[in-house]
């Protein structure tokens, strides 16, 4: 599979995340997480052999995959599941940073984080909405800081793993297995007990397959091919199109399509402009 395709597949899985864990926010996050990183390395299966990697890779991948679900689900128990939703849609703008700024590139920097900048107002827009017409309340902060920490962890998945040993994209099966056993174990030693309904476990099987399973393994794909910066900014898609299917979900929720078509305009724009760039520094 061509890199990009890969990484346009994961993105457009990501984007129905949320909208698929709306039916499963009665429970506790470190369970749903559990569950569906079970399901998701079911994916992977066929190609366990390529699950064997070095520690230092296998610890880094499923502590990032851990910590990644836990603060986004637990982002999704506080406040607006759209916002938080967005909040956590900004590592695409930190990966862009990062890769500008770790590889040490001056020429061409300012233009990134320009295209960067102009990508983030887009989202900006929309996390801005609530506080403007007066639906924004202070418990709601909490999830919104749950939201950033899972941006910042999967931006730094993203922009190291490939700095590590060369792996199969099927490895992250493994990392999906072990960070959903470790999510079970401390939800078995800390968290309620509950009673799971078919209802539910359907649910928790369509975000195992899709957005953590059949992703990953596009996304870890297409990390070790595409230029970080150059995937970030593709990803800006994710934060208005992920709000496109929540808006379609449920047509009760407090994002008008207004907003949401100019925060699409601004997230295209940043594309467009971060990829003019590129070519210009590239070709000099």
């Amino acid at each position: 599979m061509r890199p990009y395709l890969a990484a346009f597949i994961a993105i457009v899985l990501w984007s129905a995340f949320a909208t698929l864990s709306l039916p499963l926010r009665h429970l506790p996050p470190l369970l749903v997480t559990g569950l569906a990183l079970l399901a998701g390395s079911l994916v992977t299966l066929r190609h366990i052999n390529a699950w064997k990697v070095r520690w230092s890779t296998f610890l880094f991948g499923s502590g990032c995959l851990f910590l990644y679900h836990f603060c986004l689900l637990k982002s999704f128990t506080y406040g607006s599941v759209p916002i938080a939703n967005l909040i956590n849609y900004t590592w695409p703008f930190l990966l862009v940073l990062m890769s500008s700024v770790c590889n040490g590139r001056r020429r061409g920097c300012f233009a990134q984080v320009t295209c960067c900048a102009i990508g983030f107002i887009g989202c900006a827009v929309l996390v801005l909405q609530p506080v403007t017409n007066g639906t924004f309340e202070a418990r709601n902060a909490i999830g919104y800081g749950f939201a950033a920490a899972a941006a910042a962890v999967w931006a730094g998945y993203t922009f190291f793993i490939p700095r590590f040993e060369t792996h199969s994209a099927w490895a992250v099966g493994g990392f999906c297995a072990a960070s959903g056993l470790a999510a079970l174990a401390v939800h078995a030693v800390a968290g309620p007990s509950v009673e799971l309904s078919a209802h539910d476990l359907a649910w928790v099987a369509a975000i195992g397959v899709g957005p953590l399973g059949i992703a990953f393994v596009a996304w870890n794909h297409a990390s070790r091919f595409c230029e970080p910066g150059l995937l970030g900014s593709i990803s800006y898609l994710c934060p208005p199109l992920s709000l496109v299917i929540l808006k379609i979900a449920d047509p009760t929720a407090v994002i008008d399509w207004m907003t949401l078509t100019i925060s699409m305009l601004m997230s295209v724009c940043g594309i467009l402009m971060s990829q003019r760039w590129r070519r210009t520094v590239l070709s000099n």
